[in-house]
């Protein structure tokens, strides 16, 4: 914990902006917040909270960003959002809606894409540690999401409409994922340019 509010620190993060490289991590988060934009429009729309392909997207950040610059894209995606440009769901904006009920999966999002990829600079990159890095993820997510939703909806509720109700498409997701990026990497794949 404590080597990630390092990472996070507002210092920190201004040496990160600071550097030689400043054009490019600025194409870095817009492309980021691009393919974000992109996968909240591909959902199936249940309620109180769609599915989307948002994990897909936030999995690939993680392990090809920085902790600092995926914390710096959802950052960026999440305050586009509130200023009123449509890239939540359904094109909505707006902070009524960043309040609404998938208000804590955003928060959930700006916490768990730096924390994984905080690991992966850690751990080997194999299937194992992939799939769990991306367990413990998504963890963060839904502890954020499903706490956010109970302070509406009650605490039963929430973890079936937050949670139970995504578990299939999670895991399809997760596992596809795993399964590529190991095979793409064990290809020695170029990916690392990206950081």
């Amino acid at each position: 914990m404590n080597s990630l509010l390092k990472v996070l620190h507002p210092n920190r993060v201004v040496e990160d902006l600071n550097t030689n490289s400043y054009a490019l991590d600025i194409v870095k988060i817009i492309m980021g917040v691009a393919a974000i934009f992109a996968s909240s429009q591909i959902s199936i729309p249940i309620k109180p909270v769609a599915i989307t392909m948002h994990s897909v997207i936030l999995y690939i950040i993680a392990f090809t960003y920085s902790p600092r610059l995926s914390f710096l894209t959802i950052l960026t995606f999440i305050f586009v959002g509130i200023m009123g440009l449509p890239v939540f769901c359904k094109f909505s904006s707006g902070i009524n809606y960043f309040l609404g009920a998938a208000g804590g999966y955003y928060f959930g999002f700006l916490i768990g894409t730096p924390v994984m990829s905080a690991l992966k600079d850690k751990l080997a990159e194999n299937f194992v540690n992939v799939t769990i890095i991306c367990i413990i993820g998504h963890t963060i997510f839904y502890l954020f999401g499903v706490s956010w939703l109970a302070s509406m909806i009650g605490l039963k509720q929430a973890i079936y409409s937050g949670f139970i109700i995504f578990i299939p498409s999670g895991l399809a997701k997760l596992f596809v994922f795993s399964s590529l990026f190991s095979y793409v990497k064990n290809k020695g794949s170029v990916y690392k340019n990206l950081k």
